[in-house]
């Protein structure tokens, strides 16, 4: 099943391009959406005609979202199911007024719209966690095996002297685990009737898919977060453990307390191997950081105040000027728990692009009106030893 469309060059010169299924796994084989694969394969003006997807999709006929302005609906189910008319293509006989390339494009035009609605919105919960990954990879298999890296002598050590031309002392060494792993691919089914699809416009379907993706992607991160923190025998990931916080200040006596001379102590600490800008806990804990006894506070500022003053601070590397906190569910993290994360190397996300592809082929070849919108990921921890992470318990012992 193939449809030509067409995409203009630089120059304004307009070139065929053959839509096919077939793209999907070419873009798939290089790592790429279909969006991204058409975009690379056509060299064009995007701020005169568009990005070359977009002028695929105009050529199509399709467009995502109403344009008032020159009296343009968005695209109705029942265009990209049965067919919607092309630009400049249609013969004298009507042979092309309807094509199959809605139904080739809507698989990526939905996925490329719910990825970029999430992504940009950086306040959500998967906004928020993408911001402590450290190092995301796509995989072109659902079998990977996980790097280990291990830093083999203290970061604190001096590098060896060495004797001209004999190899240096290895302090880091990178392997491959013994146990490979698979990632999991999750599945959202979709179907629409034959009278839905007359009145069901393409952007209503992206906003509803949006939705249930929102909570479906809530539930897997969580997910990933309760393996790194709590263990994964599947995966060879141990439990995280901890201190009490009385290791920091003996004077605490109540569990769920804490001083900040405990807290500031307690993101110094470890200083040469990581610098704890996150913090994942629940509510209760934030708070009780939040409430902690000593905290510095500013009584009686006068904005206009020209006296010399000299405010004291921390320029040592170890304390950093601001913590950010991931709240989470008591049930996911524990009670008075804290888990603090270097977010430059704490979390290694793996994406297998390739778990979309063959629900789209079924979709497109069988023709039907239902499909599913497959996607596969995990994430682990990143580096061996738990460098990059560290917990505290706000208990006496």
């Amino acid at each position: 099943m193939t449809q030509k469309v067409f995409v203009r060059d630089r120059n304004g010169q307009a070139h065929d391009v053959t839509l096919s299924v077939e793209m999907y796994k070419e873009a798939f084989d290089k790592g790429l959406t279909l969006p991204q694969f058409i975009n690379q394969q056509y060299d064009t003006d995007a701020e005169k005609y568009g990005q070359a997807f977009q002028q695929v999709m105009t050529s199509a006929g399709l467009a995502l979202h109403r344009d008032d302005a020159r009296g343009l609906p968005a695209s109705r189910m029942v265009d990209v199911l049965e067919g919607a008319p092309m630009m400049g293509i249609v013969r004298p006989d009507g042979s092309q007024a309807l094509t199959v390339a809605g139904r080739l494009l809507f698989p990526a035009v939905i996925l490329q719209w719910i990825e970029s609605e999430l992504m940009s919105d950086w306040a959500t919960y998967e906004g928020v966690y993408n911001r402590m990954v450290a190092l995301t990879s796509s995989a072109d298999s659902p079998r990977v095996d996980q790097p280990i890296i291990n830093l083999t002598a203290p970061r604190d050590s001096l590098a060896q002297p060495i004797a001209q031309g004999a190899p240096p002392t290895a302090m880091v060494s990178i392997s491959i685990s013994d146990k490979s792993y698979r990632i999991p691919t999750k599945s959202i089914g979709f179907e629409i009737s034959d009278e839905a699809s007359k009145v069901t416009t393409i952007d209503m379907v992206g906003m509803t898919l949006q939705q249930q993706i929102i909570g479906q992607r809530i539930g897997l991160i969580n997910q990933y977060l309760s393996a790194m923190i709590n263990g994964d025998t599947d995966m060879g990931i141990g439990t995280l453990t901890g201190e009490a916080v009385t290791v920091y200040d003996s004077s605490i006596a109540a569990a769920g307390t804490m001083t900040n001379k405990a807290w500031v102590k307690w993101l110094r600490k470890d200083w040469t191997k990581l610098t704890i800008d996150w913090v994942i806990c629940d509510i209760d804990t934030y708070l009780a950081i939040e409430n902690r006894t000593g905290r510095p506070v500013i009584v009686g500022d006068a904005g206009n105040d020209i006296r010399l003053t000299s405010i004291p601070t921390a320029a040592n590397p170890g304390i950093p000027n601001a913590v950010n906190f991931f709240i989470v569910d008591t049930a996911l993290v524990g009670a008075n728990t804290l888990i603090g994360i270097d977010s430059r190397k704490a979390i290694h996300k793996m994406i297998y692009v390739g778990g979309a592809y063959s629900a789209v082929e079924q979709y497109v070849m069988r023709r039907t009106t239902a499909m599913r919108f497959d996607f596969a990921e995990m994430s682990t921890r990143l580096m061996q030893n738990d460098d990059g992470w560290k917990k505290l318990t706000l208990t006496t012992s």
